[in-house]
């Protein structure tokens, strides 16, 4: 794959990662909490959070999957040592133009 698409990937986590944010504050909850208890079955106790909740968690199992797309076409990255370098340079480079 391209630095394109990981820097599109890049782009996208950090805006889920932005959304959890905002129902972090709103609610007092690390997304990990939330989810490992929202993911047990409980529910809220205020209908009114019903739709921010599925949302909630909606936006973690994305960030999730993206995140794993993530790591997967960073192992594709030409083998060797400086892989990783190589990538941040092309990607620096690619963002200064």
């Amino acid at each position: 794959m391209n630095e394109t698409t990981l820097a599109d990937l890049l782009a996208e986590i950090h805006t889920l990662t932005e959304r959890l944010a905002v129902f972090e504050n709103k609610y007092g909850l690390l997304t990990d909490v939330f989810y490992e208890w929202y993911n047990a079955g409980n529910e809220p106790e205020d209908d009114a959070w019903v739709m921010d909740f599925t949302e909630w968690a909606g936006v973690y199992q994305s960030l999730q999957l993206l995140t794993a797309e993530y790591h997967t076409l960073l192992k594709e990255l030409p083998h060797g040592r400086n892989a990783i370098n190589r990538h941040i340079q092309s990607y620096v480079q690619a963002t200064l133009a």
